[in-house]
Formats: C-alpha cells, structure tokens, sequence
C-alpha cells in the first residue's frame, strides 16, 4: 500500500512538472552568430573608400563604391577592383580619390595592391 502510494505521489508530481511546459534553461538551443574577421590588412588590401559628405547632399555622393570580383590574369585565382567616390568639395579643389585593383598571390602570402589610375 505504501509503494503504490509512493508510485502515485511521483506519477502526480512528474505529470505536474510536465504539464507546465519547458522552462526558459529548455527548449532548442539558439544558432550560432556568424563571426566575421577582417583579414583585408593581411592579404595586403589598404583601400579607404570616400563616399561623399555625411548629409549626401549630391546624388554622386549617395552612390557607394562598388567592388568588382574577376579573375583578370587567368590564374584561377578572383581579383578585386574597388570603385571609390568623391565629395563635392574634393573635387571643387581637384582632388580625385583613385579606384584600387588588387591582384590576388594566394600562393604568395596575400595580394598585390595598387592603385588603379590605368583601369580608369
């Protein structure tokens, strides 16, 4: 009589416990964030993009550069071509921030850089 007794205290108590859902420590664990790590100064990539005044008061400054992926040399390998801006002062004092391509020497520890005057 006391087993059966013991046995119903613990049915009772277990159908309790999980009549009342899963606490907030249960239930799926959340994904993992994606992490990302810039390795652009490592691989040898210095480019500064300018992209206008902060008010974009011009249409050409509220455009954003843009970033070109191709294998320009055949070697298997994507090289980029950054497209820079301006800001209207810069250019009222003839001042031109270049476009940049970096060749990518994967197997040489990193990327040529230089800046793309001849792409222009």
């Amino acid at each position: 009589m006391k087993a059966t007794a013991a046995f119903l205290a613990i049915f009772f108590a277990l159908l309790l416990a999980s009549s009342q859902g899963p606490s907030s420590s249960q239930g799926p664990p959340s994904p993992a964030l994606p992490t990302f790590t810039d390795i652009a100064p490592s691989a040898g990539i210095h480019f500064q993009h300018t992209s206008g005044s902060p008010e974009k008061n011009y249409i050409f400054e509220a455009k954003g550069g843009g970033v070109c992926l191709l294998d320009y040399d055949n070697d298997g390998l994507l090289d980029i071509y950054f497209v820079n801006g301006n800001t209207l002062e810069d250019l009222e004092r003839g001042v031109s921030h270049s476009n940049a391509f970096s060749t990518n020497d994967r197997g040489h520890g990193g990327c040529s850089y230089f800046l793309a005057k001849h792409f222009e």
